[in-house]
This record gives C-alpha cells, sequence and structure tokens, in this order.
C-alpha cells in the first residue's frame, strides 16, 4: 500500500511541476528564467514544456497560451 501512496503522492508533485511550468511559460519566461524561478534545470523546463505540449495537443508556447486562456474563458 506504501508504494500506491508514494505512486499518487509523486504524480501530484510532477502534476503541480507542470502546472507551475505552464504559468511560467505562458508569463513568457524562456527556460532559464522558468528554471531559476522553479529550482530545476532548464533541460527539465524543457521536458517539462514538451510533456505540457502533448498533454494539451499544442505545438508550442503558443498553442499553451491559447489553452490557458481558452479555460480562463
Amino acid at each position: 500500500m506504501e508504494s500506491l501512496e508514494a505512486s499518487v503522492a509523486a504524480l501530484r508533485l510532477v502534476t503541480e511541476c507542470l502546472t507551475n511550468t505552464r504559468k511560467y511559460a505562458v508569463d513568457n519566461g524562456t527556460d532559464a528564467d522558468i528554471a531559476v524561478q522553479l529550482v530545476l534545470s532548464p533541460g527539465t523546463v524543457k521536458n517539462h514544456l514538451a510533456a505540457i505540449q502533448r498533454k494539451l495537443g499544442v505545438r508550442n508556447r503558443v498553442g499553451i497560451a491559447a489553452a490557458v486562456w481558452a479555460q480562463r474563458s
């Protein structure tokens, strides 16, 4: 049971990291800017952005921003 709880906790953390990355990307942060804000490496930020793009079905940061703005409306 502990491994299931650990998996759920890890999933929440990953989801939170992706959400934070998305927020900074929408605010026009560069990979390096986002990395500093989230205390991650720029490579990790790039991977997070790619995962967000796949999940949203978009091709770039503009697509991420459009999806976020559509969600807010």
